[in-house]
C-alpha cells in the first residue's frame, strides 16, 4: 500500500460535522491517515465581489491555504494526499483504490472524485 495522508476540512465551530465524519472514518478503520484542517471563515464583502456566498468564499480559501501547506510540508512522509469536505461521503471503491496505489511510480498528478 503507498503512503498517504489524508486531510479533512471542517469550521471550528461544526463540531457535529466533525464527530460525524471521525467516527466514520474510525468505523473504516482510516482515521489515523486523516488529520483535520481547520477552515477559514468566509467573508461576506469579499464574497460578494466575485459573485460568491461566504462560505464559498471560504471552502474556496481553505483549499488553497491547505494546498500551499502540503506543498510546503518539510516533513512530508507520504506520496498521495485526499483532501475532503466534512460533509464527504467516501465511498469503500475510493479506499480499494488508495490501496492498490504505489509509491515506486505515482499513477497521476491529480484525481478528483468529486461527484453531487
Amino acid at each position: 500500500m503507498a503512503s498517504f495522508k489524508g486531510f479533512y476540512i471542517n469550521l471550528k465551530k461544526d463540531k457535529e460535522r466533525d464527530f460525524v465524519l471521525r467516527q466514520e472514518l474510525d468505523r473504516r478503520g482510516r482515521l489515523s491517515k486523516y488529520e483535520k484542517f481547520t477552515a477559514v471563515e468566509g467573508n461576506t464583502e469579499e464574497a460578494s465581489k466575485r459573485s460568491l456566498k461566504a462560505g464559498e468564499d471560504g471552502i474556496w480559501k481553505s483549499w488553497i491555504k491547505l494546498l500551499g501547506m502540503i506543498e510546503n510540508d518539510s516533513n512530508k512522509n507520504y506520496v498521495y494526499v485526499h483532501i475532503i469536505e466534512d460533509d464527504a461521503i467516501v465511498s469503500d471503491q475510493l479506499y480499494s483504490l488508495i490501496d492498490q496505489l504505489s509509491d515506486e511510480e505515482p499513477m497521476m498528478d491529480m484525481l478528483m472524485t468529486d461527484m453531487y
